[in-house]
């Protein structure tokens, strides 16, 4: 669907992003469950965060399939975000993790496939406990 529209040249306003978003992973069955997402920034980082629940098992897959779409969905936006903020919480009792990237490096990897994975973990991703 994104690759679709990437190649159209049109930009959404926010409130028309999340719900392609939203839409995006309920049809989506690799999708994890979104639950909630927010926008913050300033003059020279705006971030796009969204926050998903997933099993320990698929935490890996989820968080490459949502920093990709974070990545592809942000190429329509007229909002010029910088930054991308994954706040992943766990089905079981354990503390959320938060993973960050910059969209420029995300790019790297998900839109000009310069990068492959390992390079994208070593130079673009930062993960940390919440607490």
């Amino acid at each position: 669907m994104f690759q679709i529209l990437i190649g159209r040249a049109s930009y959404y306003d926010n409130d028309k992003l999340i719900g392609m978003l939203k839409d995006y992973f309920k049809t989506n069955q690799n999708a994890p469950q979104i639950i909630g997402h927010s926008f913050y920034g300033n003059d020279k980082k705006m971030v796009f965060q969204m926050e998903i629940q997933t099993q320990t098992k698929n935490v890996n897959k989820d968080l490459i399939f949502s920093f990709n779409t974070i990545s592809k969905i942000t190429q329509l936006a007229k909002t010029n975000f910088t930054h991308s903020v994954l706040v992943i919480h766990f089905t079981k009792d354990f503390l959320p993790i938060i993973a960050e990237s910059s969209l420029k490096c995300n790019k790297k990897i998900f839109i000009d496939k310069v990068y492959d994975e390992n390079q994208w973990r070593k130079h673009c991703l930062t993960i940390k406990n919440y607490n």
